[in-house]
């Protein structure tokens, strides 16, 4: 009898042992890991590529790379305050690879490994799950109690015409970009963004200036300037092809 077929879209969050992004980031006390790639499996590792942003990424790295869990680790790019690491792991060492590998949903990437700002002694997974039919909800769930604090923080039902979300008209590929576009802007960036939200920066008339936004931020006007460019240039494609793509679907 075939699966019941409902298509949804899961966020959530879990902590779960024994985890070396988990570790890590409790370790260091603070830090963001990011999956950004797709993991591959090849003689019994598990690769994968992961962007981490900490005050010190050596540092933190070397908490990535102690790990009993990790068998190596390769800086790919580096910076200030972020990196680019290739990780070489034991395999089934995270719970979002056990999802891919032991049910049929598909976890999607990027994933983030953080301390949640809500209070919880600790760090937690964050990952988005497409789950294509009710047997595969049904199987997430059943390895899910593996973790605790696990958390749904949404739940969203996609329609069956091109895989289009039924209420908003827009695709789970879309999704995805979105959530690679908030994991890909550094602290820094998505502070200036909200200043400049929160003020009225984009109202119509515009009810702040940048000299004003830079000051409530606490730099100089061409830092903060410079903030709101590089978001706008990773944001603002992205904006123009929903919206073609809202057309599209009401149309």
């Amino acid at each position: 009898m075939a699966s019941n077929q409902n298509p949804a879209l899961l966020e959530l969050q879990w902590s779960h042992a024994p985890c070396w992004c988990i570790d890590a980031v409790e370790k260091a006390k603070g830090g963001v890991i990011n999956l950004v790639s797709n993991l591959t499996n090849a003689e019994s590792i598990t690769r994968g590529i992961y962007e981490v942003h900490a005050e010190n990424p050596e540092e933190f790295v070397k908490h990535i790379t102690s790990h009993e869990l990790v068998k190596g680790v390769q800086w790919l790019e580096k910076s200030a305050k972020r990196g680019l690491i290739l990780v070489q792991t034991v395999p089934h060492s995270l719970m979002f690879e056990k999802i891919a590998e032991q049910t049929g949903a598909i976890p999607l990437a990027p994933t983030s490994t953080s301390f949640e700002p809500d209070g919880y002694n600790g760090a937690l997974d964050s990952v988005t799950i497409f789950v294509p039919h009710t047997r595969a909800l049904r199987e997430v769930k059943s390895l899910l109690k593996e973790c605790t604090d696990v958390r749904l923080l949404s739940k969203k039902h996609l329609g069956q015409k091109r895989g289009v979300l039924a209420e908003t008209h827009v695709s789970m590929a879309d999704l995805v970009t979105l959530k690679s576009l908030a994991h890909g802007l550094s602290e820094r960036q998505l502070q200036a963004l909200n200043i400049a939200v929160e003020r009225g920066y984009y109202d119509s008339p515009r009810k702040v200036g940048v000299a004003e936004l830079a000051e409530i931020m606490g730099v100089d006007e061409a830092t903060y300037s410079e903030h709101l460019r590089k978001v706008e240039n990773r944001v603002l494609p992205t904006v123009a092809k929903l919206g073609g793509a809202l057309k599209t679907a009401r149309g």
